[in-house]
């Protein structure tokens, strides 16, 4: 089974993307080889558009919505695209349902997960075109160092 790559990242409010490091590391199972990759990004730009829905201010509903190139953690070179968008679920915690779509030259990976803010995101890979058909895994969005977003992802194949 050949190597699928994998990228997530998750932008909520402050949230950008780019740096990303790649490690791979291969295992067996009884049905053969099977390789892992961590993808690292970090994104930069603030690219948000906030929609507020409902009552006046951050209440259920609202919608964070964003997008902003990724490049890869380790030597900052461009590596694609991160749209997405979060809605408030409860307001009081602050807990948002996020969708995040990372545009990469070999395909996109889809995340859905909820967020906390401020602090990290936990979203599962739930699947990719291209490249990453059939991907599986989880990532990991760091939002506690602005302006930079860090964006870990785990991908199985």
């Amino acid at each position: 089974m050949g190597v699928r790559s994998f990228l997530a990242v998750v932008a909520v409010a402050t949230f950008g993307i780019g740096g990303a490091a790649i490690a791979y590391a291969a295992t067996s199972d009884s049905s053969g080889i099977v390789n892992t990759q961590t993808l690292r990004l970090v994104q930069s730009a603030d690219n948000n558009t906030y929609l507020d829905a409902g009552v006046r201010g951050y209440s259920r509903g609202d919608r964070n919505v964003f997008w902003g190139p990724l490049v890869w953690a380790a030597d900052r070179s461009a590596a694609g695209e991160l749209d997405g968008s979060c809605t408030v679920i409860r307001p009081t915690v602050p807990r948002e349902e996020c969708d995040v779509e990372l545009l990469l030259p070999r395909g996109v990976i889809t995340l859905s997960g909820p967020f906390r803010a401020p602090g990290i995101a936990e979203l599962a890979v739930i699947g990719g075109t291209r490249g990453y058909a059939n991907v599986r895994g989880d990532a990991v969005i760091d939002v506690t160092t602005p302006p930079d977003v860090e964006v870990t992802v785990h991908l199985q194949p």
